[in-house]
């Protein structure tokens, strides 16, 4: 990823900073655990960012086989360890292709 995310990231921790705020009513009295609950939630949308565009990337490849007149054999799914925690994704490098053939 050679792109800069500034404007959004910048955006998130605004939509984040809110919702903490709006939904945390004791952020004074908890200002020692703030650091380890703002990292488990970060973790957590991380986690999810990579599962959503690992298997994003999963299915553009099925569907281009698929426009390409190929069917899949053989679907199966793997986790993937990331920096953030486990993320079960389809495993599109196990995916047999084969031509379409015609049924008649």
């Amino acid at each position: 990823m050679y792109q800069n995310y500034s404007d959004i990231v910048a955006q998130v921790s605004q939509i984040l900073l809110q919702a903490i705020q709006e939904r945390e009513s004791f952020l004074c009295e908890n200002v020692k655990q703030v650091d380890a609950s703002l990292a488990k939630l970060l973790r957590l949308v991380g986690q999810q960012v990579m599962s959503m565009l690992f298997n994003d990337l999963a299915e553009q490849v099925t569907q281009e086989a698929k426009q390409k007149g190929l069917v899949i054999h053989r679907h199966s799914r793997i986790k993937y360890s990331v920096i953030f925690g486990n993320i079960d994704v389809a495993n599109c490098k196990h995916k047999r292709f084969k031509p379409q053939t015609r049924q008649n």
